[in-house]
């Protein structure tokens, strides 16, 4: 590997205050890792979505479809009736962890913790 070159996005992971390149994870492929930066938690065993590359072309260029309301329903009652499997999706969820020294301030608010 040259000295000057950069590391790739999948090579480069935060570490505290760090940053320190490592083989990429087994969790996330390749092609999804150029994608996105994240983090892996291997103590609880998860990965935490950081930031998305916007302005890669395969996100630049995603066009959703739009469907009828009333198409929309009829394709989902038929897929259904097929026994065609369902596509997962992924969930993302925004968490907030509040560190020590702020739970007595949410406490003192009524702030359920």
């Amino acid at each position: 590997m040259d000295v000057d070159s950069e590391p790739s996005m999948d090579e480069t992971i935060l570490v505290g205050d760090d940053l320190m390149t490592r083989p990429s994870s087994p969790i996330i492929p390749p092609e999804i890792a150029s994608h996105i930066s994240s983090k892996e938690n291997k103590h609880k065993k998860e990965v935490m979505l950081l930031a998305v590359n916007r302005k890669h072309s395969d996100y630049t260029s995603f066009k959703p479809e739009k469907l009828q309301p009333q198409m929309a329903a009829d394709n989902s009652v038929s897929t259904a009736s097929e026994g065609q499997p369902q596509i997962p999706t992924l969930e993302v969820v925004e968490i907030y962890k509040s560190s020590v020294s702020v739970n007595p301030i949410l406490g003192a608010l009524g702030v359920d913790i």
